[in-house]
Order: structure tokens, then sequence, then C-alpha cells
């Protein structure tokens, strides 16, 4: 695996830029600042991905690259019909005044929807994210799947919840985008024997859940107790994918991707190292006291007041992912048969920090119920 281009400082130089366009997109309130941060994050991930040099990352990187246009282009499209029907042109973002029912508010909606479900992974526009995610190098793919998409995720949910509210037909295409992508993923992760890849599929299937808890946000009355509680649970489930998917990604680029060779039985000496695989797993899962169990408990709670339906499929769905998450788990602790390599201390202590932020936050996540 090449590792030289991880050493090249242009990829400690890239590494501020993502967070700086990922902080502007999350925050964006002008459509002049939201073109700008998202083609800042998207070019910046792009050489990313490359950077490291090898066959795999170049193929990834083409890829991604491919999407990454046709997304950008999806998004100035929106831009340019929100900028033309909103009286006074480059005004902050909201509802399209006037134009909800129109031609040219369906189209906005939709190249919006879609250029989120390019970058994020939601079926049927998540065909490049296992080959991405799965194949580059899990170093940059942690800084792009574990930081970028924080932009993305919160960027889509401010603009569903200013600028589609009153759409009638948007929750319903949303209930059914998150029930499709939701279960593709947990049923495409049962196959995988890659880690790398597992995880790109179980990315796919937490964007289901979190697309679901939008679905409360364009149904709920605005500043309620149900609205607060599904961007509460959007915002923790997001940061628990963050401390999960980061560490876990970095643990692929140093060990390798396959749990039947290449990974069976590396944690097996290293209690510590195997009790933070265990945490960051089942945070991901949705075990309690972890972050992850707040996210999904704070966005599972509105929607069973609007879909009992929507609710059940994300609990079955919540429960099929175990199957794949208790297998990795238990391929990675396994006694091996033969002498594995040892992860080094940096990677090591990368699971540790993010084991011990996923636990802690997870103590504190309770609190947030008297806030909302």
């Amino acid at each position: 695996m090449a590792t030289g281009g991880l050493r090249h400082p242009a990829f400690y130089s890239l590494l501020p830029l993502v967070l700086f366009g990922t902080f502007y997109l999350a925050g964006a309130g002008n459509v002049l600042v939201v073109l700008a941060s998202w083609l800042l994050v998207s070019v910046a991930s792009y050489v990313l991905v490359a950077l490291p040099g090898d066959s795999d990352s170049r193929v990834a990187a083409v890829k991604y690259v491919y999407v990454g246009m046709v997304a950008t282009v999806l998004i100035a499209l929106w831009a340019s019909i929100h900028v033309s029907l909103r009286e006074g042109g480059l005004a902050e973002l909201g509802v399209l005044g006037g134009g909800l029912g129109g031609p040219l508010a369906l189209i906005a909606i939709v190249s919006a929807l879609s250029a989120f479900g390019f970058k994020v992974g939601v079926v049927p526009f998540h065909w490049w994210l296992p080959s991405v995610y799965g194949r580059a190098d899990g170093r940059p793919i942690a800084v792009v799947a574990g930081v970028a998409k924080l932009g993305f995720i919160a960027f889509i949910v401010r603009l569903a919840a200013e600028s589609f509210t009153g759409v009638d037909y948007a929750p319903a295409v949303l209930a059914v985008l998150a029930i499709i992508t939701m279960t593709y993923g947990n049923v495409a992760a049962l196959t995988a024997t890659d880690l790398q890849r597992l995880l790109a599929y179980s990315s796919i299937a937490h964007i289901g859940y979190i697309v679901a808890a939008v679905y409360v946000l364009l149904l709920a009355e605005p500043g309620g107790g149900l609205y607060r509680m599904a961007l509460a649970g959007i915002a923790l489930q997001s940061i628990a994918y963050t401390l999960a998917k980061t560490p876990l990604f970095l643990l692929t680029s140093e060990a390798g991707r396959s749990l039947e060779s290449e990974l069976r039985g590396l944690l097996a000496r290293d209690r510590l190292s195997s009790i933070s695989v265990a945490v960051l797993l089942a945070s991901l899962l949705g075990i309690p006291p972890l972050l992850g169990f707040w996210g999904k408990l704070y966005m599972f709670i509105p929607i069973a007041s609007f879909s009992i339906a929507i609710l059940a499929i994300a609990l079955i769905n919540s429960g099929v992912s175990s199957a794949y998450y208790i297998r990795a788990l238990r391929d990675v602790t396994t006694p091996p048969e033969a002498v594995v390599r040892e992860v080094r201390v940096g990677y090591r202590v990368a699971l540790l920090l993010g084991a011990v932020a996923t636990l802690a936050l997870g103590l504190l996540a309770p609190l947030m119920l008297g806030i909302i």
C-alpha cells in the first residue's frame, strides 16, 4: 500500500481546507457561500483521495471526481433557480417564495436532493460510494467520510427544514429514500468480508436513518419538541458516526481490509484496542449508553409520532446491522492461528480516543433532553 503521498506536506495542508470548507458549508446562509464552501470541500477531498498514489486510490479518485462534478452541477442548478425565485437576488436561504408549486421550484428541489444524494450516498445515487470508500487508502477516506460529510449533512438538513417545508410531496419522497437507503446499506453489508467495504455500506445505512429524521423536520411544528428532538438526534448520530468511522477507517489503512485474513486476530492480544473497537462498533449499532444509542433514540422517537411503519423498518434495519458489526468484532478479536502484525501506537491511540469520546459523550447525551 502506497503511503508516500500521506507523508507529503500537501496531505496536511489539505486538512485545514477540508475543515474550513466543512465549517462554512454547515452554516452557510447565502447561495454564494454555499457554492464556494461546497467547491472547497469537494476539490480538497478529490486531491486527498488521490494523494496516496497507489492504483486503487487513483481509480477511486477518478470515480469520485466524476460523481462530484455531477453533484456540483446539480447544486449550481439549485442555486441559480433559488436566486431567480427569490426577490432581492442573493438573499438568505429560505423558502422559495411564490414558487413552491411551480416547475422551477420542483426542479430546484430535485436538484438539491440529487446533489445531496450523490455526496453522501443516498440510494439510488450511492453506486460510487462502496468502490470509493471501500477501495481508496483508508486515511484520506477517514477524513472524507468521517469529517467532510458532516458539512453536507448539515447543509441538506438546513436546506430541507428551510426550503422544503410546505411542499406536499417532499415528506413522501424522503420517506421512500430513507427506507430504501437504510435497507440497502444494511443488507449489502451482510455479505462484506472486507472491513473497509463493510464500513462503506454501513455509511449508506446511517444516511438512511438521518434522511428519516429529516422527514420528521418537514412534518413537525418548527421549534416544537419533536422538531428539536429530531435535530438533536441528527446531530448526535452524525457525531457518533464521525467518532467511530474515522479511527476504524484509519485501522484498515494500517492493518489491511480483509476480515478473513489480514484483520483476523489483529487485536486478540491487544485488549485496550479490542475494547476500543468494540465500543466504536457498539456505538454504530446503537447500544446504550454510547453516543450512537442516543442519536438513534432521539431520531426514532419523533419518527414514531408520524409513521409507525418507518419506525418499524428502521428498528428492523438496526437489528440487521448487529449481524455484521458482531461478525467484524469477532474476526478482529479471535485468537489467530498464526502470528499477526501489531498495530502501531498512533493508530491504537486513535481507536482509544474515539472510544473514550464516544462513551463520554454518550453519558452526557441524556442531559440534552433537558435542553430540548
